[in-house]
């Protein structure tokens, strides 16, 4: 892989769909990372010259929770099971055998899917996170990274883990301008101790690193707050200092009212992941209370089968609607654009001018994101932080044979480990 270089880039008579607000046509033009124009007036030709008459343009979608060390095996449902089952029964044995190599071929599966598909951000949590860093900076997407800390599974000492969360981020945080950032990764409540949790935040202060954390997806993480602390998970995070802005907690399917507010009193963000959540039967969450108390909301893609982030979208609208809590299109839309802004600690998210210029032109002419989420449409061009990495349908940035080699080998070993 190498990272496709920058040059001008000119989107004549797009067709623009942001979150929020009417379509709209307009010139689009790129220089460096950023929209440096926007609007009907005529821009330089030098560069990349893009007819978009044809086509509809949005930012970037960007999936806020995700492991790609699982994408493998993301696509083994089995038969029900809930959370803690899935884990022993599929990650917990199929984390063992991951090589860094292993880490690498997956990563390299993942993200070409996700360009694929339009997905240009990730926020990841997982293992062997050095060579996932490698993958996320070469295929040029943006990344929030993080190792899962524990103390059960992959690791069972939950300060080694810590360890190698910090030399991921002595490396990795705020690589090529802050395209790619580092956060600490405490897995969750029930898999780590008080003492990690204070020196987290004692380092998060230091430091200035975000927490990415799962957070109340079953009962049983609060259940445990309760009976080991006396006090809701979201209080015990608040008195270890773990809250913040740059805080991301996914999943957030049982919290209570009054946790989701302290939630929004610190401008933490919930990562909504419906198809896992009810894939695995957690539950439902309250987003449109959250939205409601000004919670900054985004959506992530965990263990989706799919893994497509329209797909989650559409999930969110479904699953709202079965709590009679409906959310509108346009704020399940911006679970996956604008409100990602602070996960991935930058400007983006829309379509304006002197925003990170990740856009997607999409193959339909829809002037409506209803239809976006049903359709699904391929990428015809996709351009993160002022690059080209998908040029006219074509993933430029990683390359098909290595792809597909990748691909090969790391499905012949969940086929080995789980006896397919």
């Amino acid at each position: 892989m190498s990272l496709p270089k920058r040059e001008p880039i000119l989107l004549e008579n797009a067709l623009i769909l942001n979150p929020g607000e009417p379509p709209r046509r307009a010139n689009i033009y790129i220089e460096e990372d950023r929209i440096a124009g926007l609007g009907s007036e005529s821009y330089p030709k030098h560069g990349v010259v893009v007819d978009a008459s044809k086509y509809t343009v949005t930012p970037g979608l960007y999936a806020s929770h995700t492991h790609l060390g699982l994408y493998p095996v993301s696509k083994i449902i089995g038969e029900w099971v809930h959370l803690d089952e899935w884990a022993e029964k599929i990650a917990w044995k199929w984390e063992p055998h991951l090589s860094p190599e292993d880490s690498r071929d997956a990563a390299i599966m993942a993200v070409y899917d996700y360009l694929s598909k339009g997905i240009v951000g990730i926020a990841d949590m997982h293992f062997n996170m050095d060579v996932v860093a490698e993958v996320v900076y070469y295929a040029g997407i943006r990344g929030n990274l993080s190792v899962a800390i524990m103390n059960k599974g992959f690791y069972d000492n939950e300060w080694k883990a810590l360890k190698d969360n910090l030399e991921l981020a002595s490396k990795w945080h705020k690589k090529d301008n802050g395209r790619i950032i580092v956060s600490l990764g405490p897995c969750t409540i029930r898999l780590v101790s008080k003492e990690l949790l204070e020196e987290v935040a004692r380092i998060k202060r230091e430091k200035n690193l975000g927490v990415h954390m799962h957070v109340a997806e079953v009962y049983d993480d609060e259940k445990y707050c309760s009976d080991n602390y006396g006090v809701s998970l979201i209080e015990f995070l608040y008195q270890r200092g773990i809250l913040g802005e740059n805080t991301i907690l996914a999943h957030g399917v049982w919290l209570s009212s009054k946790e989701i507010e302290l939630i929004s009193m610190f401008k933490s963000t919930i990562i909504h992941n419906p198809v896992t959540n009810m894939l695995l039967g957690s539950g439902i969450a309250k987003i449109r209370e959250m939205i409601d108390r000004n919670v900054n909301v985004t959506i992530g893609l965990d263990i989706s089968p799919t893994q497509n982030i329209f797909d989650e979208i559409f999930a969110a609208l479904l699953a709202s609607r079965l709590r009679r809590a409906p959310i509108s299109v346009i704020e399940a839309y911006r679970l996956a654009t604008i409100n990602s802004s602070k996960v991935l600690n930058a400007k983006i998210g829309a379509v304006k001018k002197d925003y990170k210029a990740d856009i997607i032109i999409w193959n339909t002419r829809s002037s409506r994101i209803e239809d976006l989420i049903v359709e699904k449409p391929k990428p015809y061009y996709v351009i993160v932080d002022g690059r080209i990495l998908v040029n006219k349908g074509e993933i430029v940035s990683i390359d098909r044979k290595e792809y597909l080699k990748a691909k090969t080998r790391i499905m012949s070993r969940v086929e080995e480990v789980f006896e397919i």
